[in-house]
């Protein structure tokens, strides 16, 4: 059982090796790489030594401490050379298999833990409280040497008081430097440090429980063949038991025969006896003094030979009781040994249930880890998934935001076309309108000239006369006249008649009502005069004629083909205003994915700036050894309140938040008060104050969002050795997260530096590099 435990152990430690989809990849694929399960896709497989949880083997009470400290890094995978490091990189893009942070072993930067003296509360610095190989241990003490282990959070608090670096409490709270907690329960790594811990311990009690075995097992043997020596002398004791019983019968047997033997003897001899005691005068001879003295010979050797008897039995009887006494005891000791038997099974089947309940035990922890490891994978394809999303979101911003300003030139060209139109639309339908009046009113006066026309010829007709083919009346003449001559009048022009049919008419005054009698035109003389005929005066129909002409000539040529270029406007405007609203969808859409990022921009610049405000305020009194120093933002001036205001009501009616006032570019104020002093303007401190206070907000930058490399150019110049002491010191605070290449002519920083670079120039006018490695000088020397 125990080996089947070891192996569970081994496989449930080996599921259990990292949460990271990434790293869980290279680590598999380093597993069926080494078995030859699989062909190694790039030789920087084999130098994958495993996670940076699996190096380390923690106490069983600091499991949570310690995972937490790790943090992210529990999962980080170690390799042996940066090549390899930049190998399995390549691979993990190559397979899309998920990220993973590389830790290459030979380019590893020396960092020795913290020194710690004895004090209340703590427990001490996180690497040296776990054990790893030799090789590995400069990456603990990078990843753990400046991490404190205490017993609560009052210590923890105290302790990131002194600046010494991160602390984390025995129940797995992180605090760190820059005022973040790191905290929770997640189970699966201190569950895997006990299994490791476990694992470690296995062989070890493996051994003993083996001795244990091996021992119960020799006592066993003894004790069988004590038992099977007392089940022997027992038997050999019954078996004396039976002989004595058998002999002790047989004497039993022997003495009746001799009591009837010896009973005649014996009253022949008391009949003897009362002969003999009785007075004989005379002898009766030789006879009878021969049968007693056989009488008295046959009694002495009766009564020898039961004195004899006697003693056997006596001696019988004993040795039966000894015998008695050995097999009570025999069975005292069977018993005895019965007992510690029964005791053995009854501990191996303790043993075996114990082995049962942890083999159960450790396959729950084995379910527990799977669902772990599974929920954690799920997690990490919900973290890619969004992680996606968010980059294609991002992009699709880019591309949104790239577009909106050849959007809003559209935009504005098809406002302005859409309103051409609106406008070409409204004149053409005022138009049209005008244009039907005036066809119905045309209509109209004709219908009632037709009506005038068809009174004036039925009259006519009444009084007997005729209309020839000019329009003119005549009255039939008497026989033998000769009719007069056409007057110029009688006649009209064809041309104008031709542009009478041509022309459209225009309302005009309708014909004043003729009288029911007019007079003779005057146009014909010679005439005979007209009876019932009505006065017309033709110099003001003339003049109508010429009037309606003229009107109709100034319409100009008429477009008969305005109502389908209306229609093609009309389809023109409805696609154009599709595309406005879509355009305003569109435009919608992307202000409320601004006033998003504005708000997600807005927060992420709030959290930062207090925790910049909050590490510069304790990097400014660290460094000052008191005071007070505080970032504020400077709000823009009320001037700018109207453009805000016009900026904020269109964002409104486009779905956008509106910026708040002083958030479009807010400035930021640096008020600085040392210890002693009431001033707060920088204008107002020496060199060095202001320099001073230039570093704390730089190390508090810094200490917020670190950075790779960073390089400072003269930044101890205007310190003091007491300022510049503490500069050196929070500056090596801050080199386990930056690198820093600080170019200064101060002793002290030099005297602190990892490497030394100078510059110099000799006679020839050429630049030289001299560098120094201070770490290699203690074993150079």
């Amino acid at each position: 059982p125990r080996v089947a435990r070891g192996g569970l152990v081994v496989r449930c430690s080996q599921e259990a090796g990292g949460a990271g989809a990434g790293a869980r990849a290279l680590l598999e694929l380093a597993e069926r790489a080494r078995a030859g399960e699989a062909a190694a896709e790039r030789p920087g497989i084999f130098e994958i030594v495993g996670a940076v949880g699996q190096l380390i083997r923690v106490p069983g009470d600091l499991g949570d401490a310690i995972e937490a400290a790790l943090a992210e890094q529990i999962d980080a995978v170690v390799v042996e050379r940066d090549e390899a490091a930049i190998e399995v990189l390549e691979l993990l893009r190559e397979q899309e298999a998920g990220f993973a942070t590389i830790y290459p072993l030979d380019s590893l930067a020396a960092s020795p833990p913290l020194n710690l003296r004895n004090e209340r509360g703590v427990i001490g610095v996180a690497a040296r409280l776990v054990r790893t190989e030799r090789a590995y241990r400069p990456l603990i003490d990078a990843l753990l040497g400046r991490t404190i282990v205490v017993e609560d959070l009052a210590t923890a608090r105290r302790m990131l008081q002194r600046g010494l670096g991160s602390v984390v409490t025995r129940d797995g709270t992180l605090l760190r430097p820059n005022g973040s907690l790191f905290g929770g329960r997640g189970g699966a790594a201190a569950e895997q440090f006990s299994l490791r811990r476990e694992l470690d311990e296995l062989p070890e009690r493996l051994e003993q429980a083996r001795e244990e075995v091996e021992g119960a097992r020799a006592r066993l043997k003894r004790q069988d063949d004590v038992v099977a020596d007392a089940h022997a002398r027992v038997e050999s004791a019954r078996r004396a038991i039976e002989g004595s019983e058998q002999e002790r019968r047989d004497v039993d047997s022997e003495r009746e025969s001799l009591a009837r033997r010896f009973a005649p003897v014996a009253a022949e001899l008391r009949s003897a006896r009362a002969v003999l005691l009785q007075p004989d005068p005379a002898p009766s001879g030789a006879p009878e003094g021969d049968r007693l003295a056989e009488a008295e010979s046959l009694v002495e050797s009766v009564g020898a030979e039961l004195a004899t008897l006697r003693d056997r039995s006596q001696a019988l009887v004993s040795e039966r009781d000894r015998a008695l006494e050995r097999v009570t005891g025999s069975e005292a000791q069977v018993a005895r040994l019965e007992g510690e038997l029964r005791g053995l099974e009854e501990r191996r089947e303790q043993r075996a249930e114990a082995e049962r309940r942890a083999r159960a035990l450790l396959a729950g922890r084995r379910e527990q880890l799977r669902a772990a490891t599974s929920e954690r994978e799920d997690l990490a394809v919900r973290l890619a998934d969004l992680a996606r999303r968010l980059e294609a979101a991002r992009e699709q911003l880019s591309e949104a935001s790239a577009r909106v300003g050849p959007a809003r030139s559209a935009l504005a060209e098809v406002e302005a076309e859409a309103r051409e139109v609106t406008a070409r639309r409204s004149e053409t339908q005022a138009l049209q309108l005008e244009s039907e009046r005036g066809l119905i009113e045309a209509e109209a006066r004709v219908r009632r000239h037709q009506e005038a026309v068809q009174g004036w010829l039925e009259q006519i007709a009444d009084e007997g006369m005729t209309v020839d083919e000019h329009g003119s009346v005549r009255a039939p003449l008497p026989e033998g006249v000769e009719p007069p001559p056409r007057s110029e009048f009688d006649e009209a022009p064809a041309g104008d008649a031709g542009e009478r049919t041509e022309q459209r008419l225009e309302p005009g005054p309708e014909p004043a009502a003729a009288p029911e009698e007019a007079p003779a035109p005057s146009g014909a003389p010679g005439l005979p005069p007209l009876r019932g005929g009505r006065e017309v005066d033709t110099q003001e129909l003339r003049g109508r004629v010429t009037e309606l002409r003229s009107r109709i000539r100034s319409l100009g040529p008429v477009n008969v083909e305005a109502l389908g270029e209306l229609e093609e406007e009309r389809q023109r405007v409805e696609f154009l205003s599709g595309q406005l609203r879509d355009l305003e969808s569109t435009e919608r859409e992307l202000r409320g994915a601004i006033g998003e990022l504005r708000r997600l921009i807005r927060r992420r610049f709030t959290e930062t700036f207090a925790e910049v405000n909050a590490a510069f305020s304790e990097y400014f009194t660290r460094f000052f050894g008191g005071g007070h120093a505080e970032l504020r933002l400077e709000r823009p001036a009320a001037a700018e309140d109207g453009a805000e205001e016009e900026h904020g009501a269109a964002g409104e009616e486009n779905g956008e938040e509106p910026p708040a006032a002083g958030e479009a570019d807010p400035g930021v104020e640096i008020t600085a008060q040392p210890p002693g002093k009431r001033i707060t303007s920088l204008a107002m401190l020496s060199g060095g104050e202001r320099s001073m206070t230039s570093v704390a907000l730089l190390f508090a930058l810094l200490s917020v969002n670190p950075a790779p490399v960073v390089v400072l150019d003269e930044v101890d110049a205007a310190l003091d050795e007491a300022n510049v002491e503490r500069f050196v010191e929070t500056l090596r605070e801050l080199t386990a997260r930056s690198q820093f290449i600080v170019v200064t002519h101060n002793r002290r920083t030099i005297e602190d530096a990892d490497a030394i670079y100078g510059i110099s120039m000799g006679d020839d006018s050429v630049s030289r590099v001299l560098s120094l490695n201070l770490e290699e000088l203690p074993a150079a020397g």
